[in-house]
């Protein structure tokens, strides 16, 4: 209610336990929930910006079908074992290609939750390693992929965000 009641759009996170938001069906489901938590007098005012949660198992199909959903508006990649309910989230940034280009076609947003999950990386060092060593690689064969680095907390972040290493818009 709070948010409805002070901002007109929410972008809906997809990370839900035990079962993430994975398809268009899934987001329709998600955002009826959510709709039904804001209170009747704002519910019209209110758009909630439904997510998908990639996996490597995501197709270029389930983000075509996003897309045409008109609900979905991005997708969010959580490197496995990241952060809160990052189970399901990504080990191989590589598999991710084919969703990526069909999202890159069809306009869709990535919200990246920059952060190595390696164990042998100081936590410390988890954002600027990821934005160093993962994200331009992912990002390179993309260049029109909208981008939002998410939860930045270093001055590494921002760096990244203003003088990127690759040409894709990014926030």
């Amino acid at each position: 209610p709070f948010t409805a009641s002070t901002f007109r759009h929410a972008l809906i996170m997809p990370n839900l336990a035990p079962d993430p938001v994975l398809t268009a069906a899934d987001a329709a489901a998600y955002r009826d929930r959510v709709l039904d938590a804001v209170p009747a007098d704002l519910r019209d005012g209110f758009v909630p910006l439904m997510t998908l949660y990639l996996k490597e198992t995501t197709t270029a199909e389930t983000i075509t079908e996003a897309a045409k959903s008109g609900i979905v508006k991005a997708c969010k990649l959580y490197p496995a074992g990241a952060t809160t309910n990052s189970a399901h989230g990504v080990s191989n940034l590589s598999a991710l290609h084919p969703a990526l280009a069909a999202m890159e076609h069809h306009g869709l947003i990535l919200c990246v939750h920059a952060e190595d999950p390696d164990p042998s990386v100081d936590f410390f060092d988890r954002e600027r390693v990821f934005l160093r060593d993962k994200l331009p690689a992912l990002l390179r064969p993309f260049p029109r992929l909208k981008t939002i680095i998410e939860h930045i907390s270093t001055s590494d972040a921002v760096d990244f965000v203003l003088n990127p290493p690759t040409p894709n818009p990014l926030a």
